[in-house]
C-alpha cells in the first residue's frame, strides 16, 4: 500500500484509539492545571481568578462550600466522560478494530 489508501486504511485506524487517549489525558491535565492555578500564592501577594477552583480554595474552612465546589467538579467530569469521551471511544472500537 501507498499514498492515501495507506493512511486511510492503516495509519489512520491504527493510531485513532491512541490519540483519543492522548486527548483524554492532555483534558485532563488542563483541567487540573487550570483549577490548581486559579489561585496562587507568591510572598505576601495572593493572585486569585473567578473560578471553581479559587471558590474551593477559598472556602477551605467552609466544609459544606467546599463540597459543593468538589460534587460541582466531580457532575462536570462526569458530563465530560458520558457526553465527549464514551462516545469517542465507542466510536473508536466501532469504526476502528481488526
Amino acid at each position: 500500500m501507498s499514498g492515501w489508501r495507506w493512511w486511510t486504511h492503516f495509519l489512520i485506524p491504527s493510531l485513532f484509539p491512541s490519540f483519543i487517549t492522548a486527548i483524554i489525558n492532555a483534558a485532563g491535565a488542563a483541567w487540573n492545571a487550570d483549577i490548581a492555578a486559579e489561585l496562587i500564592s507568591w510572598g505576601t501577594h495572593q493572585y486569585a481568578v473567578t473560578g471553581l477552583g479559587a471558590y474551593i480554595a477559598q472556602n477551605i474552612n467552609n466544609k459544606p462550600a467546599e463540597a459543593t465546589g468538589v460534587l460541582i467538579i466531580c457532575v462536570i467530569v462526569g458530563l465530560c466522560v458520558v457526553l465527549i469521551w464514551q462516545p469517542l471511544y465507542r466510536f473508536a472500537e466501532r469504526r476502528f478494530h481488526y
